[in-house]
C-alpha cells in the first residue's frame, strides 16, 4: 500500500541507485562470467509522455551472485538536441560478437515539440567492448534524421510509420518503432532482430494494429526487411524475445 514497487515485493532482486525505478531490461554475461543488467532508469513517479527526466539513460549493473550489486555510470545517454534519439532511451537488446557487445534499443524524438501522440521511435546501435564504455555506432541508416547510431526506422510499406493524415483524418501514434530483441540463426549465421511496430490495413485505418516485425543481418549493421510476423497482431504487441530449442 505505500506504492513502492520494490519494498512491496518478496522476489525483488535489483534496488537501483539513487531511488530510480527499472524497466524494460536487458541481460548479458560477460567474458568473467559476471551477470550485467542494463536497464530503462527513471525516477519515481513520473511519465514518459511528461517528464523529461524520465528514461533518459540506461542504468547499468554487475553481479556475480544475484545478491551483491555493483552499480556503473549510465552505459547510454540521449543525444544532443535534435538528433533522433534527443529525449528518450527505451529497450536494450545487447549481444556479443567479435570481442564487441552490441546494444540495440530505442531512440525517441519530438514529443515534447509536437505531443507524445507524435513523437517518433527509431532503432539504433551503441557498441562496447567491456560493457562500461558505450560509443554509438559513427554513422546513420535512417534517412532525414541526424546523429550517429540510427539503423532503423520502421518507415516501411506494410506499416503507418510516417503517416500523417488519411483520407482526411489527422492520425495520431504512427511512429512506433521500439523494442528490438536480436538473436542469432545457429544454423545460418544470420542474426534477426523483431521489433514492434504499426501494420497498414488499406480497408480501415482504425483497424491497424500493432505487430512484431521481422528483419535480417549478416553483419549487424545492415538490416533486411521481412515483414510482419502474422500470428502477432494486436492492440499492444510488444517486447518481443526468441530462443531457440532443438
Amino acid at each position: 500500500g505505500t506504492g513502492d514497487y520494490c519494498s512491496a515485493s518478496d522476489y525483488f532482486i535489483l534496488d537501483p541507485a539513487d531511488g530510480y525505478y527499472a524497466q524494460d531490461f536487458a541481460l548479458i554475461k560477460d567474458t568473467l562470467n559476471n551477470l550485467h543488467i542494463i536497464y530503462i532508469r527513471f525516477p519515481p513517479g513520473t511519465t514518459w509522455q511528461t517528464d523529461p527526466t524520465n528514461s533518459i539513460d540506461f542504468g547499468h549493473e554487475s553481479t556475480s551472485n544475484l545478491s551483491t550489486w555493483n552499480s556503473y555510470n549510465p552505459a547510454l545517454s540521449i543525444s544532443s538536441l535534435g538528433n533522433w534519439d534527443d529525449e528518450h532511451l527505451w529497450a536494450p537488446s545487447i549481444v556479443y560478437k567479435d570481442g564487441l557487445y552490441y546494444m540495440y534499443y530505442t531512440g525517441v524524438t519530438d514529443g515534447f515539440t509536437q505531443g507524445p501522440a507524435n513523437h517518433k521511435e527509431r532503432i539504433g546501435l551503441a557498441t562496447s567492448n567491456d560493457l562500461i564504455d558505450w560509443n554509438r555506432y559513427l554513422g546513420n541508416n535512417c534517412d532525414g534524421t541526424t546523429g550517429d547510431g540510427c539503423l532503423w526506422d520502421c518507415n516501411l510499406t506494410w506499416t503507418t510509420w510516417g503517416e500523417d493524415t488519411w483520407e482526411g483524418l489527422t492520425l495520431t501514434w504512427q511512429h512506433q518503432c521500439r523494442d528490438p530483441f536480436i538473436f542469432e540463426d545457429s544454423t545460418s549465421g544470420n542474426w534477426y532482430m523483431v521489433y514492434s511496430t504499426v501494420m497498414f490495413n488499406q480497408d480501415s485505418w482504425s483497424n491497424s494494429s500493432m505487430v512484431i516485425g521481422l528483419a535480417k543481418s549478416s553483419d549487424l549493421i545492415n538490416w533486411v526487411d521481412l515483414g510482419p510476423i502474422d500470428s502477432t497482431f494486436g492492440g499492444k504487441a510488444e517486447s518481443a524475445h526468441i530462443v531457440e530449442n532443438n
